[in-house]
């Protein structure tokens, strides 16, 4: 999958070229440009772990990561937990990716009133309740990006070419479709 080479190394390099790269052998290999599934990360490639946890929870690479995620082409695909930044990762197996949601900070995270398959993340701030409604948090940022999408013709179905900048920290393309543009310019120096 793309995203986990080309996007993480991208966002820990600082520079587009790996992600850049990605996309553009994607979307050349098929004849629609249409890249298929998007996704951060998943339970079936537990060596990547979560995208919070590839990131050091860097608030502003995780943002970034929605962004790209919900704004190339493609059907994005977010692994529950990736939209509050919940942590997990595991090279041996996936049982620290399927940790339960984390929906509050009480005893079974809203999720159970008795004991989960699994542990909870060690973080119990990290939950749906702490950031729902709270304007700059990562769950209110993927809700926002998600509108943005949904009522986009050009996000949701259009054509993708990148647009060459001379900064290699700058990742910009556009989007096209439904007759509707949309640039997107990412900058890589977080």
């Amino acid at each position: 999958p793309i995203f986990f080479g080309g996007l993480y190394t991208s966002l820990q390099g600082g520079t587009k070229t790996d992600l850049a790269n990605a996309v553009s052998t994607k979307v050349n290999s098929v004849p629609s440009g249409y890249m298929g599934g998007l996704f951060l990360g998943n339970h079936d490639v537990p060596s990547s772990g979560r995208s919070a946890q590839v990131l050091g929870f860097n608030q502003s690479r995780m943002i970034l990561a929605a962004a790209l995620l919900l704004s190339l082409p493609g059907t994005p695909f977010i692994y529950y937990g990736e939209e509050i930044g919940l942590g997990g990762s595991d090279s041996v197996s996936s049982s620290k990716l399927r940790n339960p949601m984390q929906w509050d900070g009480t005893a079974g995270r809203g999720f159970t009133t008795g004991t989960p398959w699994s542990v909870f993340d060690e973080d119990v701030s990290i939950h749906v309740a702490a950031q729902d409604g709270v304007g700059g948090s990562l769950l209110e940022t993927y809700r926002g990006l998600i509108a943005v999408r949904k009522t986009s013709p050009a996000l949701k179905e259009g054509s993708y070419r990148e647009i060459p900048t001379a900064d290699a920290r700058v990742y910009a393309f556009l989007r096209e479709g439904g007759g509707e543009r949309v640039l997107v310019i990412a900058n890589f120096d977080t």
